[in-house]
């Protein structure tokens, strides 16, 4: 019996990884086509990518930043967080606010658009995942930007 992806036909594998310098952290990025980094909207967490960057660019890795927790709404923090993270790379063009339904659902075991399908939070992932299909596929940043 086969264990590894690359046996196996996939459309799509997102692997989550911890966020440290780790041979299972390494090894995954490796295998990626496209590697998300999360980003906060704040001088600590965008200064704690950099390591991660590095790897990646060794690698010769494409990669995006997802801004995260950002404030819902528009926010100050949240623009100059996305100037920030462009100067080290590509950001995707969808952000992810700070909702309860991310903790509630994470208590749960569940995912956002499994807990609540129809709230803020789960429209903000499929957006997500939408605009990064669009991106694998070769769609251009005219396409994506309509999603955001």
């Amino acid at each position: 019996m086969c264990r590894r992806l690359s046996c196996v036909r996939f459309d799509l594998a997102v692997i989550d990884t911890p966020g440290v310098d780790a041979p299972a952290t390494t090894a995954a990025m490796h295998a990626a086509d496209l590697c998300l980094v999360p980003a906060r909207p704040s001088v600590a967490d965008i200064e704690a990518a950099r390591p991660t960057i590095r790897t990646l660019s060794a690698l010769g890795k494409p990669f995006l930043f997802v801004l995260n927790q950002c404030p819902p709404g528009r926010s100050i923090r949240t623009t100059d967080a996305y100037r920030a993270l462009l100067l080290m790379g590509a950001v995707a063009g969808v952000t992810l606010a700070l909702r309860a339904d991310h903790l509630d659902a994470l208590a749960q075991g569940l995912g956002v658009t499994e807990r609540d399908p129809n709230g803020k939070a789960a429209a903000e992932i499929r957006n997500l995942l939408l605009w990064l299909l669009l991106k694998l596929e070769g769609g251009n940043n005219e396409e994506a930007a309509r999603v955001a």
